[in-house]
């Protein structure tokens, strides 16, 4: 299984380094530490992503290789809706990621055409925050089929263990016919429910902390109007102190 190269971190964006030196400059610290939290969570949860869909993939390449095709063909249906739906919800991320960073770019042009007065405006989360909700509804259907795909691993395993007392077999023995056993199989579906049960602990633990940052997110880019007028009005103030330093007064000349 070939793997992905990883992604390039948001921080080493040049634009999103520009803003955070805004912010910076503007004495926004909390602002800035903030964005690079976020920053940081978003850069991981793409990580985590890749490693779940490269994980699936194992799971379906350890299906093909069952013995029992019925076997192979019930599981390959879920792990394939189990893929899709990792990989849209890795999409929903993408995107997110994606319109952050444009919302940023939007954020310095108005800062920069405001003159030398103006304030760096934080971005609104609030895209951000409605983007994780998708994200959390799509991580939690996304348990719901490895919760599904356990209970069918289950399901089979039991059978396989108890082959002749499985109804297809109690047929055959009946007509004379021996069951059919595939004793490599239930070695391969413990590994299955293995992984499976990884699988859902990990996205469990996504969905949990994607709660923690929308929460975050709710005090996140608050700065008040207020503050903003009371920092451009600083930044006047001082202006004019330093004028009044270096231009001569009217009674000297």
């Amino acid at each position: 299984m070939e793997k992905q190269l990883p992604a390039v971190s948001m921080r080493d964006d040049p634009v999103i380094k520009e803003y955070l030196e805004a912010l910076f400059q503007g004495g926004k610290m909390k602002e800035v530490n903030e964005t690079k939290e976020l920053l940081d969570y978003l850069d991981t949860m793409e990580q985590k992503f890749t490693e779940l869909i490269e994980e699936v993939a194992s799971l379906k390449e350890t299906i093909q290789t069952l013995q029992n095709p019925e076997t192979r063909t019930r599981l390959s249906m879920i792990t394939d809706k189990l893929d899709h739906a990792l990989k849209h919800t890795k999409e929903l991320l993408n995107d997110t990621k994606d319109n952050f960073k444009a919302a940023v770019k939007q954020s310095l042009d108005d800062f920069k055409s405001k003159g030398k007065h103006a304030v760096i405006k934080t971005v609104d989360t609030l895209h951000v925050k409605q983007a994780l909700q998708h994200i959390g509804r799509s991580l939690a259907f996304t348990n719901g089929v490895v919760r599904t795909f356990n209970g069918k691993v289950a399901e089979i395993t039991a059978q396989s263990r108890n082959i002749k007392h499985n109804f297809k077999n109690i047929g055959r023995i009946m007509m004379g016919k021996d069951a059919i056993p595939y004793p490599n199989d239930v070695q391969k579906l413990s590994v299955l429910q293995r992984a499976g049960t990884s699988l859902f602990h990990k996205i469990e633990g996504l969905h949990q902390k994607m709660v923690s940052t929308y929460k975050k997110l709710d005090n996140m880019g608050k700065t008040s109007v207020k503050k903003d007028l009371k920092q451009i009005e600083n930044n006047k103030a001082n202006d004019a102190k330093f004028l009044e330093k270096v231009l001569p007064k009217e009674n000297s000349r």
